[in-house]
């Protein structure tokens, strides 16, 4: 029996294809808006979580920016720090610009960090050749460097990356040997600049004349059990009682709190956009039960005829309700396809967009189409089903 009412709900829809087509109409709108939108959302909130990713999620950073004439941090201190019941590992940093130059190539603005073995594990930068910097790097300040893509790319000028490991380069003047290739930061990179990244040993970089005070003004570190938010206020509480208030002397950095609140502002973003698509999906919805209740009247004789023949009500309330129910999942099913292929022509138009159809909201959509369906077909099919056979066969329109 239900074989039957479905067979003839879809001969309902080929008899009128024109007007099915414009009663799916709503649902095909609602669909596609609901499905391109949230994943339009969900792939760029993928982006920007690899993009802060890339910058270290593991790790927070420190910056003590006025000492208020307080002798600055020394080794010593960072071991205090790192004796701290919360921080796991720590290492200094040191950051400034300088002129890089390689032959006839030469950059006049670029970054250079001094940094210490524990630096890459806390950064979870990724090294493509070669090596990192090493303790004894540091202990006997050896002139090696280890530099990013871009370096190799734009100054070195050589073709493939791994042949850069022994070269030279100047850094201010001042020899140095590429030991490592770093791979080049996706956040720039997405946005299309270029970062120009070079990393000497720690104590190399402090003893250079531009920093005069000889001390340590910056350093990241990692938490216990990745309790960052703890790592974070023990740490505070000790550079406080150093130094001043956070504010006024001092920031740390957590980039994880930055990803937990991107994630919480695109989750909402999601729930707004998916709110607005469920607008046009209602207003199919209304479409749908006003072309049921027009093709209710018209087939009032039919309907008379065929309880005049045995049909009963519950026969009838399912023909038409599946019928409603076939409108709005047909609807919902050519939305998702337009909704794929839209995304499949972003994706060759930007490449960068690494966008995809999200099965969970095209489960939902169909979930919802399907209660669309249901919920608006219910008042035409309860008509048709509660008219009296007599009445029927009287109606002549």
């Amino acid at each position: 029996m239900l074989y039957q009412s479905l067979k003839m709900a879809f001969a309902s829809i080929r008899t009128s294809k024109m007007r099915s087509f414009l009663t799916m109409l709503g649902i095909i709108i609602g669909v596609f808006s609901l499905v391109v939108l949230v994943s339009i959302v969900h792939g760029a909130t993928g982006s920007i979580t690899d993009e802060i990713s890339g910058l270290g999620t593991l790790g927070l950073d420190a910056e003590i920016f006025d000492t208020k004439g307080k002798p600055d941090l020394t080794i010593d201190d960072l071991n205090t720090i790192q004796g701290l019941e919360s921080v796991d590992e720590i290492s200094p940093a040191y950051r400034f610009q300088g002129k890089l130059r390689s032959g006839h190539e030469s950059k006049n603005s670029y970054q250079v960090i001094g940094a210490a073995p524990s630096y890459y594990r806390i950064k979870e930068q990724k090294l493509l050749y070669g090596r990192y910097i090493k303790s004894p790097d540091m202990e006997n300040h050896l002139p090696v460097a280890v530099v990013n893509e871009t370096v190799i790319r734009e100054i070195l000028r050589i073709p493939h990356p791994a042949e850069a490991v022994g070269q030279s380069i100047l850094l201010n003047g001042n020899k140095y040997e590429i030991i490592g290739v770093l791979e080049d930061n996706e956040l720039y990179s997405a946005y299309g600049q270029t970062l120009y990244e070079m990393h000497i040993p720690f104590t190399n970089a402090i003893r250079l004349p531009s920093n005069t005070s000889r001390g340590i003004s910056e350093f990241c570190f990692t938490a216990v059990n990745n309790e960052m938010g703890v790592a974070k206020d023990e740490v505070g509480t000790w550079l406080e009682e150093r130094f001043g208030k956070a504010d006024e002397c001092f920031y740390i950095n957590n980039n994880q709190e930055y990803l937990e609140s991107m994630q919480e502002v695109t989750g909402i973003l999601s729930l707004v956009m998916g709110g607005v698509a469920a607008i046009s999906l209602l207003v199919g919805g209304i479409g749908i039960m006003n072309i049921m209740l027009v093709s209710v009247t018209e087939r009032t004789r039919e309907i008379g005829i065929r309880k005049a023949i045995g049909a009963t009500r519950g026969v009838i309330l399912t023909q038409f309700l599946l019928e409603s129910l076939t409108v709005s999942l047909v609807g919902c099913m050519i939305g998702v396809l337009l909704s794929g292929g839209a995304l499949h022509i972003a994706n060759m138009l930007q490449n960068s967009l690494h966008l995809k159809l999200v099965p969970s909201i095209v489960v939902i959509a169909m979930l919802f189409s399907s209660g669309i369906g249901l919920i608006f077909g219910a008042y035409p099919a309860n008509k048709a089903a509660r008219m009296k056979p007599i009445d029927a066969l009287r109606y002549t329109g």
